[in-house]
């Protein structure tokens, strides 16, 4: 039987509760798939002799057999248990005989007739679960046709040694096996209603049915491309509690529908999945806890709600939920644990106050992790060998989630039982009210090994230094952290957050405590790992390149305790409930500033340059900043620096403590915009307009980016004559003409400062690099952003224009972010080699285009140069071999080259080349495509042309 697929358009489905059974179901449009009309039989072709088949219909007389099929001599079965045949004819029944057909099992026929026959049968509603034991097991296959045996078999892992299946036409065996290849293997795939040999070293369950007889319905808005996903995780899930615990899937549907106001829930036998559980990362995990309310509704066999306290409801489906996580993903057992025993601190009520409905759904998230962790507690509980012996702190705890099915048993137990107290004890082995008590007393002793932070009464975070850190360094610690609380408390008056810090000597030194917080190993090259108000752990190393990972926790924990997320509206992604991203980020960077300044780290006036100088790369205004998307478009780094151009601003306007304030008012608001009016005083709107004055005398955007046009911009600076102007004006117009006209390489966006004097470019370059003037400036750069420079140093080095120029070409056509990373010494965009033989001829043509000197001149230098250069220019690759030879030798002979690849495939080529990189999988592909010439050939070509123009001084010798 396959699943059904059903779609409805535009009707909502209100929601009250997630268990609470509802009224009407929107109305559907069926349309069952093209196999559904002939699901419920299958046939196989039996052939003179031996066949192999499977049984797929229900329980059955194994007379039955001979009734369908006249011809039909012996027949005969596997008993997995004792390792034997289970055989019989029409009309002998021996001691060891079949007599009933299950559900799986695979059949030797001996068919007698002359021809093939066709045998039709049937195959029993909602799916084959099989039970196989260590050894051989004779099954029979009621997937999808043809199915590659691989996928089939991948269920079984390590366990499986081998398979087989007889083929009735050739009278022989196709085998496979997990450990040979693929020429070996002759069984290849599987079709509905094979029987096959299955030879395992562990007993296992296979349900081969995947999501059989599951009624499917999407509305309108759902993509279809995310039909297969749910339908897919929905098999995978089936598959999971059908093969862990036995249980064959009882009839239900799911339903897809993005007006849903709930996240996820069931009614009746009904999952039910909205937009943001679809779009959720662990949605198996999502639909593993709703189908175990369907199961626990069919175990239990009560009438609608389940008697059971609603945190035994919902824990039990929240701690399968995390059983199938840790199957699927390997999560590991401790952080699942970690994990909701943080969620769960926001709970101050016992378990035992949550057993009603209306109180413990008002705990919304974090009490349904409370309620997981209490069955782990009880299905740990029944699985150790004596209560004297059970220690759910102990070692060996934190590594696994123990299940014997105990908390499926309960609901099976229910259904007999007289009440829920009286199956709790049946089947966990103690009392409810002994279990409260043991548990209460388990959650405590939990916490405060988890988050010692909570057991010493402070309002403060515990600093916890581990391992061998010297005496000045933990003194040096200590001093940046008592700073840093006297900083939040006194000058930014944001108050204190309660957390735990551990500082570790290193990586080593911290396994035991990551593994515990984490419930992972320390990754390589640990630097920290931090969860908001709960913990931080990094390294000595880490805290002193990276001093803002300490300030950083500190911010984001004391914002979370002044305006809780769960205090504030929801607000739709990319936004954030605390407000726009530019102010987050605004009153996160100028905190993380305040505090380098006061721990004596770096002076805030030099930060606040970097920001300005990294904050004119930005042209969009402040307020498009609001949500996250928008903030990575234009570059996380660069909105962060003018975010706190803004906190800034908000800190010089309003007061340092106007900034946590924000936090402390909101809960208390209607919106973020009234929050931000009572912390600071004035209108957002208000705000804009002064930040962008502001923002336009401290840090404008380059005028290339709010020009029109896509090219570099030209600013004179200071009293530079018209002569002056006039001449550089004119070099910059032939360096241009001659890039995008005769080498068709396009433009760069960037400015160009030209200045009187270095003293007349002093403001400039702090507003552009974010660092004073240094003594006897020339020029300062960054490729495709800007050129600052004097008139004597362009007059003297005129070469810096063009070859700022060719370099944001460059950088524009093939920006480094979009290739692959390179060796140390080596460049993104191929050898070394190539990139000076494409600077040094635009570089030669714009000398001889725009200086006295001629081509042949400046060729002549060159040649002289080059021969110097012994080694062959293939093995110019990387800085280390350049320099090797001598920059400007090893420049000249690659000059040769860049001439001899524009003459053999014209000048538009060279900066073609880069065009052609981010496309193309290997610098090589780019070099033929734009050369036309495989590199290799071009190799041998240039040392033949070498020999002629600049051979080697010494003969190559």
């Amino acid at each position: 039987m396959q699943p059904t697929v059903r779609s409805f358009g535009g009707s909502a489905i209100a929601l009250l509760a997630v268990l609470v059974v509802l009224a009407t179901a929107p109305t559907r449009a069926s349309a069952q798939s093209e196999d559904a009309a002939d699901s419920e039989t299958v046939t196989t072709t039996l052939h003179p002799g031996w066949n192999m088949v499977g049984w797929l219909g229900p329980d059955a007389p194994a007379t039955e057999l001979f009734e369908a099929i006249p011809a039909l001599q012996p027949v005969s079965a596997w008993d997995p248990v004792h390792q034997r045949y289970l055989s019989r004819t029409r009309t002998s029944i021996p001691r060891h005989a079949l007599r009933d057909l299950r559900p799986g099992m695979g059949l030797w026929l001996k068919f007698g007739g002359d021809e093939p026959f066709e045998w039709t049968r049937p195959v029993v509603a909602g799916g084959v679960l099989v039970s196989l034991r260590a050894g051989r097991n004779l099954v029979g296959w009621a997937g999808t046709d043809g199915m590659a045996i691989e996928e089939a078999l991948r269920r079984f892992g390590g366990s499986l040694l081998a398979a087989s299946q007889w083929d009735a036409d050739s009278q022989g065996y196709d085998h496979y096996r997990p450990d040979a290849g693929h020429s070996r293997n002759t069984l290849v795939k599987l079709e509905r209603g094979d029987g096959l040999w299955v030879e395992l070293t562990a007993d296992a369950r296979w349900w081969q049915s995947e999501a059989a007889g599951v009624e499917f319905t999407f509305s309108d808005s759902v993509p279809a491309e995310r039909h297969a996903l749910v339908q897919n995780d929905v098999a995978s899930v089936v598959t999971f509690y059908a093969e862990r615990y036995g249980i064959k899937p009882p009839e239900f549907s799911v339903t897809v529908d993005f007006d849903l106001d709930i996240f996820a829930g069931v009614r009746a036998r009904e999952i039910l999945i909205s937009e943001a559980a679809l779009n959720y990362a662990y949605l198996g995990a999502t639909l593993a806890h709703e189908y175990f309310h369907i199961l626990q509704g069919r175990l239990g066999d009560y009438p609608a709600i389940d008697p059971s306290p609603r945190w035994m409801t919902e824990g039990a489906a929240t701690y399968a939920g995390g059983l199938y996580e840790r199957e699927r993903w390997g999560t590991p057992a401790e952080s699942l644990r970690l994990s909701r025993l943080r969620h769960s601190l926001a709970i101050s009520e016992q378990l035992d106050d949550l057993t009603l409905s209306r109180l413990f759904y008002r705990g919304a998230g974090p009490v349904y992790s409370l309620a997981a962790l209490a069955v782990e507690w009880l299905s740990g509980y029944a699985a150790a060998d004596s209560p004297d012996t059970f220690d759910p702190t102990g070692p060996g705890w934190s590594n696994q989630l123990p299940d014997h099915a105990t908390y499926v048993d309960y609901y099976a137990a229910l259904a007999s039982a007289d009440d829920w107290r009286e199956a709790f004890e049946a089947t966990f082995g103690l009392s409810p009210d002994d279990f409260y008590e043991s548990f209460e007393s388990y959650r405590s002793a939990l916490t405060l090994s988890r988050f010692p932070h909570l057991g010493d009464n402070e309002e403060r975070p515990l600093l916890v230094l581990v391992g061998d850190t010297p005496t000045e360094t933990e003194a040096a610690i200590r001093a940046r952290f008592a700073t840093m609380l006297e900083l939040f408390a006194t000058r930014l008056a944001a108050g204190s957050a309660d957390y735990a810090i551990y500082i570790g000597a290193d990586a080593d030194s911290l396994a035991d405590i990551y593994l515990a917080w984490a419930g992972t190993e320390v990754p390589e090259d640990f630097c920290s790992e931090a969860k908001q108000g709960v913990f931080l752990i990094a390294t000595v190393d880490c805290l002193e390149s990276s001093p803002r990972v300490l300030s950083g926790q500190h911010t984001y924990s004391v914002r979370a305790r002044l305006a809780p997320w769960e205090s504030l509206e929801p607000v739709e992604y990319p936004y954030d409930r605390r407000g726009p991203m530019w102010l987050l980020l605004g009153i996160d960077a100028y905190a993380d500033h305040v505090y380098a300044d006061a721990s004596g780290q770096q002076p805030l006036d030099s930060m606040r340059n970097q920001e300005r100088s990294r904050a004119r790369l930005l042209a969009e205004p402040l307020d498009t900043l609001a949500g996250w998307d928008q903030v990575i478009a234009a570059d996380f780094w660069r909105a962060r620096s003018l975010s706190f151009i803004a906190g800034d601003l908000l800190a010089e306007l309003a007061g340092e403590p106007a900034l946590f304030d924000y936090f402390r008012q909101l809960p208390s608001s209607a919106s973020w915009q009234e929050g931000f009016e009572t912390a600071f005083g004035m209108s957002v709107d208000d705000f804009y307009e002064a930040f962008e004055a502001h923002r336009a005398e401290v840090a404008p955007p380059f005028p290339h980016l709010t020009d029109d046009g896509h090219g570099p911009v030209l600013v004179f600076v200071g009293d530079v004559s018209a002569e002056q102007e006039a001449a550089i004006s004119t070099r910059f117009a032939g360096i241009r003409a001659l890039f995008s006209e005769r080498l068709q390489a396009g433009a760069a966006d960037y400015t160009l400062y030209v200045g009187t004097d270095p003293a007349s470019l002093a403001q400039v370059h702090v507003l552009t690099t974010g660092h004073d003037l240094p003594q006897d400036f020339c020029n300062a750069s960054r490729t495709g952003v800007y050129l600052i420079a004097t008139v004597d140093c362009i007059e003297s080095r005129p070469r810096r224009l063009q070859q700022h120029h060719s370099h944001s070409i460059r950088a524009h056509l093939a920006p480094s972010g979009s290739l692959p990373p390179a060796e140390r010494g080596h460049d993104r965009r191929g050898p070394l080699w190539l990139l000076l033989a494409i600077e040094a001829y635009a570089d030669n043509l714009a000398e001889s285009a725009l200086s006295p000197r001629t081509l042949d001149e400046i060729r002549a230098g060159q040649v002289t140069l080059a021969k110097r250069v012994v080694p062959a220019l293939s093995t110019l690759t990387g800085s280390a071999e350049v320099n090797a030879v001598g920059f400007w030798n090893a420049r000249a002979l690659s000059s040769i080259a860049g001439e001899l690849l524009a003459e053999r495939a014209g000048e538009a080529a060279l900066f073609d080349y880069f065009r052609r990189l981010p496309d193309a999988d290997t610098w090589q592909e780019a070099f033929e495509t734009a050369f036309g010439m495989n590199i290799e050939v071009f190799f041998e070509q240039f040392e033949a042309h070498r020999a002629g123009v600049a051979p080697p001084a010494d003969g190559g010798e």
